[in-house]
């Protein structure tokens, strides 16, 4: 789900397929933040995964919700190295998905995901020291602590090992740029390009 609370605290986390949602996610579980509400995260509800919603439906389900007083934030990636991430990620063995689910949404602008008071932080900037002092003030937690998830998951009973993250994977091939996939990206994402680059 979007939200994730501890204890008290809540903080409102918008995942943008293909720009580090699983480590985000993981690093608020292990800091203590746990999904809230009344879904999975990988719940099919409107036709789209509960983590990946857009804006208009979380807009519509958490209405109250966001009116509260919490951080919101999501990230950005480079339109053009998103879309690469996401073509390459069809051709990848089943073995290595940690879920298999339909992508056919991912490849939503980025745009449709934020509101004009997501806080965003930019993939390219990384997930280091400054990611993580920005994750502090964001949530005004200053023990927020970042951890590298592990490359498999155990997976379901019995268990069963996925990959978490997959283009850590050794036989790992990200799919090459071509002029075409250059255009189609300057006119499907312009603004995303318009917004953040």
């Amino acid at each position: 789900m979007p939200i994730y609370k501890r204890e008290v605290k809540k903080v409102f986390f918008t995942h943008i397929p293909r720009t580090g949602g699983r480590f985000i996610n993981y690093n608020l579980k292990k800091n203590g933040y746990l999904s809230y509400g009344p879904h999975e995260e990988h719940d099919m509800i409107w036709g789209q995964e509960c983590c990946y919603w857009t804006r208009a439906h979380y807009e519509r389900l958490f209405k109250d919700e966001l009116k509260e007083t919490m951080p919101h934030f999501g990230i950005v990636r480079n339109p053009l190295e998103r879309y690469l991430s996401m073509k390459s990620y069809e051709t990848y063995p089943d073995d290595w998905t940690f879920f298999n689910v339909p992508t056919s949404q991912w490849y939503r602008p980025m745009v449709d995901y934020v509101r004009d008071d997501t806080q965003i932080w930019k993939f390219e900037d990384g997930f280091g020291d400054e990611f993580q002092e920005w994750m502090r003030v964001l949530l005004d937690d200053k023990d927020f602590t970042l951890y590298d998830p592990p490359l498999y998951l155990k997976q379901g009973k019995p268990y069963s090992k996925h990959s978490m993250l997959e283009y850590k994977h050794p036989d790992y091939k990200k799919i090459e740029k071509t002029d075409e996939i250059e255009e189609y990206v300057k006119t499907k994402y312009a603004d995303d390009l318009t917004r953040w680059y």
